[in-house]
């Protein structure tokens, strides 16, 4: 089938996931504040960074690239590419590599996002670990995190503007 393909697949079940912890877990989407959870000063500092980036082209542009394509890189290379590479090796095999991974790189996400966006992160650390044992290619994850990064930016960006 192909890229287009394997990431809209991937999206689609990212976006399952998230219906499905907001519905399960009775979450007001409308209440969702940008920054650390319980922090207004943070969400604050969050909004207005937002607000000014969609003002200046190039530090927009460069938000884009760090977000799209620096935060991806960085992070696939160190969970993906070696926690998970190293984890796999030892007792706990793919699976408890594939959960160990995905919850400490879901909870390094803990100081900017509220704990309902840090379950999505699990289930989509889960899933990217699935496609890198699938394809066993660090291309098939960098690709997928960065267009959801750019894919949830644009939201961001757009209810920052709000």
């Amino acid at each position: 089938f192909g890229w287009p393909f394997l990431i809209v697949g991937f999206l689609i079940t990212m976006y399952i996931v998230v219906i499905l912890i907001v519905v399960i877990f009775q979450i007001d989407l409308s209440q969702f504040q940008m920054g650390a959870e319980g922090d207004p000063e943070t969400q604050d500092l969050v909004r207005q960074g937002m607000a000014e980036m969609a003002k200046e082209p190039v530090l927009y542009w460069f938000a884009v690239l760090s977000v799209v394509i620096g935060a991806p890189l960085g992070e696939e290379l160190i969970f993906r590419g070696y926690m998970f590479s190293f984890l796999s090796s030892t007792r706990l095999g793919l699976s408890g590599a594939t959960l160990l991974t995905s919850a400490v790189w879901a909870l390094s996400h803990k100081f900017t996002a509220p704990w309902f966006l840090v379950g999505v992160l699990f289930a989509m650390g889960i899933a990217l670990c699935c496609l890198l044992i699938r394809f066993g290619s660090l291309w098939v994850t960098l690709i997928c995190h960065g267009v959801w990064n750019a894919i949830s930016s644009l939201t961001i960006l757009g209810l920052s503007s709000q």
